[in-house]
């Protein structure tokens, strides 16, 4: 596929996943930056070029069928807007998982009567009971210090990182812890262990990286 085709498609499929991060109240954002209309702009701005530089890039190096491509493409071109959507909200909201577990289902199935082939898609459910399972029990001995939102969103974005690599699942949730502790580090110290820390988007910061190596 043309990058400049794959970015297209990109900003568009990203457009819905950066629209839900405006959709809380202005006066109640957490940070000035998203409560004027120039932050906000700004940061819609800064996604879609996000969206898009990261879908051209699946689209013409990732090594998948044309179904799993799609699949990837979307995932990748949900990123920014998820992690905008967290940052700003403080929560995933379900109907983002909901949708892209069916995109990846929907192209699961796809390529399944295309190939003849059920091993991508087996590979995946294992990829997501690992995610799941890791960050469930995170969150169970932790007595609730990730949110079911993130448990929701990283078990669907582990799909199709374990479509393609299975021991890339668990590289990913280690890398998007490594991220995570020194901020968490850093905050807990400024403002008490009252304050809560979006995971979300050091999860899709991780899962990017990890996409690019894998």
């Amino acid at each position: 596929m043309h990058p400049w085709t794959a970015a297209l498609l990109g900003l568009v499929a990203a457009l819905p996943f950066i629209a839900a991060a405006w959709r809380t109240t202005p006066r109640r954002l957490p940070r000035p930056s998203f409560r004027s209309r120039s932050g906000r702009l700004m940061w819609t701005v800064a996604a879609a070029v996000a969206a898009a530089g990261l879908a051209g890039w699946i689209g013409v190096s990732a090594a998948a069928g044309p179904y799993q491509l799609g699949a990837l493409m979307v995932f990748a071109a949900a990123v920014p807007g998820i992690a905008l959507c967290d940052a700003v909200t403080r929560r995933i909201p379900f109907p983002i998982a909901w949708t892209l577990g069916t995109v990846f289902a929907a192209a699961a199935v796809l390529g399944f009567l295309a190939d003849r082939d059920p091993g991508p898609a087996k590979l995946a459910l294992v990829g997501a009971g690992i995610a799941l399972l890791a960050l469930g029990s995170v969150a169970f001995f932790s007595g609730g210090g990730i949110a079911r939102g993130d448990i929701a969103i990283g078990t669907v974005y582990a799909l199709p990182l374990g479509m393609l690599e299975v021991r890339a699942v668990a590289w990913w949730l280690l890398l998007s812890l490594l991220l995570a502790v020194p901020v968490a580090a850093v905050r807990l110290r400024q403002r008490g262990k009252s304050h809560r820390m979006p995971l979300g988007p050091f999860l899709m910061a991780g899962w990017a990286l990890t996409l690019l190596v894998v």
